[in-house]
């Protein structure tokens, strides 16, 4: 046994030796690329609005019926930015409309400014602006229910669509 542990001992340094020597003729090659990344930021503009409610109109009256509401965005930093409102789900002639259930009709007209003078619509009527770097903000509609309307009692409303275009 002494003679087997001595010739072990002996190969051992040899061993380790070989361990440690760079094998020859392995010389590692390399190659490279490169890897493009990109990505498309799109934007993340919504619009919101509130209940345009006008108060009692009385049937006959001989003043106009006015009130505003408002239109908010958001997400829409630095972003050109236009907005259409339809002619709602009753128009007739030139005038946007309400129905009660009856079928009652009361005209109403939706505008862009206090004095009641520049219609808020689509096309040449369309409210349109770049929006501030924090990208939210609100457009003012003034609506107007004209004097001298005569209309049977009872709760009138209209749908108005808006498209905001950025």
């Amino acid at each position: 046994m002494d003679v087997v542990f001595k010739r072990a001992a002996l190969g051992l340094p040899i061993v380790l030796a070989l361990a440690f020597t760079p094998l020859q003729g392995s010389d590692a090659g390399t190659s490279t690329a490169s890897l493009a990344v990109g990505v498309t930021v799109v934007s993340n503009c919504k619009v919101a609005a509130s209940t345009l409610t006008f108060a009692n109109y009385v049937s006959g009256q001989t003043t106009n019926n006015d009130t505003t509401t408002t239109i908010s965005y958001s997400g829409c930093m630095n972003e050109s930015l236009k907005f259409e409102l339809n002619d709602g789900a009753n128009p007739q002639a030139s005038s946007r409309g309400m129905r009660n259930s009856a079928g009652g009709f009361l005209t109403y007209q939706l505008y862009r400014n206090t004095a009641y003078s520049a219609l808020i619509g689509s096309g040449a009527n369309a409210v349109s602006f770049t929006a501030p770097a924090s990208g939210s903000g609100t457009v003012t509609v003034y609506g107007r229910i004209p004097a001298n309307q005569t209309a049977a009692a009872g709760t009138y409303s209209d749908t108005v669509g808006i498209t905001l275009t950025f």
